[in-house]
């Protein structure tokens, strides 16, 4: 069973920076400047917009509408460490 895109994609917010694999669970994880190491599930793919900062993500980045740069979400690659 495949996921459907990220709402991340769907709100077309300008800070959504791609997937990765995901080395911990052998699937794939969705990135933004906000949550590199991956958004939280209820973000990505549920209701709750992230339209505030919060306290576990990496700096003031909020959605915000704008063309994300979707050629980093094709094919996942192995993000180098």
């Amino acid at each position: 069973m495949t996921r459907p895109p990220p709402c991340c994609i769907t709100r077309d917010c300008l800070h959504f920076t791609g997937m990765e694999d995901d080395l911990t669970t052998g699937g794939l994880r969705y990135t933004c400047r906000a949550f590199p190491n991956g958004i939280p599930v209820d973000i990505a793919y549920g209701d709750r917009q992230h339209e505030v900062p919060l306290p576990e993500q990496e700096g003031d980045y909020v959605l915000t509408p704008g063309p994300c740069d979707l050629e980093k979400s094709g094919p996942a690659t192995l993000r180098e460490s």
